[in-house]
């Protein structure tokens, strides 16, 4: 059991775990996050592909490694601060008028031909305390002791920093929603799960604005959006790029958009000629038998060039239509042939795609930060320091030792200790 606990707070395990969490979350940031697994097969081939997936660094802040890492890592600086902390207490609370004349750390002795009240005096003004002994007088002066302790409250505030990425890395989630102009949703598709989050209230987009450039760059795009409860209690916003907006919790960023075209097309099918406006979003029937639906489309140097699905909602038999603007393609589908011919571009229209986050522990992570910021104040510039002088009367002089103890700056002590004995000398 012993042998456990001190592995556990060891220094050195520590150490491996921060430089294990280091390298893994380079990993992290080097490899794209929350793609499709088929994306890491074919980028880094199936090899190392599959070995990304295996340690989940395709979604690394989420993964049960970067969770196991955190969690082992607070253990160990728990248990190393518990088995530390004894000492540093003992210091803290040590009294230092309790030191021993005769064993003063970092001792220097010299006489002066002065009176001691002279010395008395002079130490009191610079601050120091006394306690009569039986061999003489004893003075001390404590600085910072504060500063024993400083180093445990890093320790707490990196604690609260691991509780807060492990609670959002087990209880928050990021996802895209998706938005039509006019259309309302409570649905987040999260990344890399199957299973959409749904939220207690609806976000509608009243509308959506893109500015652009001269060349026809894209300079800004805002969405206009309203928050709506289940009690119809609404709040409007606007989601800029860099400017998100937030809502119970949950942030909205402007991750992107994607246009959207309107075409006119004509389908010859059955001995009926159809004309009909289809969109990406919305399947239109052709006549009662059939469903067609826009899957994607390009334009290239004046080209138009769509692909569209085609369903027999009969025999549930289907076909995929490739057609370019102007040209005629004939499609068959069971026994049936048809003609699909791309009319043109009657209008095009934009769909938001807002970047959705929660992180419940990120107010933990942000306290932890502060509270570390404190604490390396206090180790770095209040370092704990304790001078003493020894007066001691004698025949026809004043025998005097000074002596001081410091956590770090041993070099710091000697020229307090040395402007000290100066300053009773003079």
């Amino acid at each position: 059991m012993r042998s456990i606990w001190d592995f556990i707070s060891s220094i050195k395990v520590a150490i491996v775990l921060f430089f294990l969490i280091a390298f893994f979350s380079i990993l992290g940031t080097i490899i794209p996050q929350a793609h499709p697994s088929d994306f890491y097969l074919m980028k880094y081939g199936p090899s190392l592909g599959r070995l990304i997936l295996a340690f989940q660094l395709d979604d690394f802040y989420h993964s049960v490694l970067y969770i196991f890492l955190l969690l082992f890592f607070m253990v160990n600086l728990v248990s190393c601060s518990i088995k530390r902390i004894k000492f540093s207490w003992k210091l803290f609370k040590k009294n230092p008028a309790e030191v021993d004349p005769h064993k003063l750390p970092n001792a220097q002795e010299t006489r002066l031909k002065k009176d001691v009240s002279q010395l008395i005096n002079l130490l009191q003004t610079l601050g120091f305390k006394q306690k009569e002994t039986p061999e003489g007088i004893l003075f001390y002066q404590d600085k910072n002791r504060i500063g024993y302790l400083a180093v445990y409250l890093v320790h707490f505030s990196l604690v609260l920093i691991i509780v807060g990425a492990i609670v959002g890395a087990i209880w928050g989630f990021r996802g895209n929603m998706y938005l039509l102009e006019g259309e309302t949703s409570n649905q987040i598709n999260l990344f890399r799960k199957d299973h959409p989050v749904i939220v207690d209230f609806s976000v509608k987009l009243n509308k959506f604005t893109m500015e652009v450039y001269p060349d026809g760059t894209p300079k800004e795009y805002v969405s206009n959006v309203t928050f709506i409860e289940k009690n119809n209690k609404t709040v409007d916003a606007l989601i800029k790029v860099n400017q998100p907006a937030k809502y119970k919790g949950i942030t909205f960023y402007q991750a992107s958009y994607e246009e959207l075209p309107k075409f006119t097309i004509r389908v010859s099918i059955d001995g009926k000629t159809l004309e009909k406006q289809v969109d990406p979003t919305v399947p239109a029937e052709i006549g009662d038998r059939y469903v067609l639906m826009l899957d994607a489309y390009m334009a290239h140097q004046g080209f138009v060039v769509a692909k569209f699905n085609l369903l027999d909602q009969e025999t549930g038999e289907g076909d995929e239509i490739f057609a370019i603007e102007g040209k005629p393609s004939e499609f068959k589908i069971g026994k049936n042939v048809g003609k699909l011919e791309l009319k043109g571009l009657v209008d095009k229209f934009y769909m938001s795609v807002l970047q959705v986050k929660k992180d419940p522990g990120v107010w933990l992570v942000y306290m932890g930060f502060l509270l570390m910021i404190f604490g390396l104040i206090g180790v770095y510039f209040l370092d704990p320091q304790t001078l003493w002088v020894f007066l001691k009367r004698e025949e026809k002089e004043t025998f005097i030792k000074i002596g001081g103890m410091i956590k770090r700056d041993k070099s710091g002590l000697n020229l307090s200790l040395n402007e000290l004995l100066k300053k009773l000398e003079a």
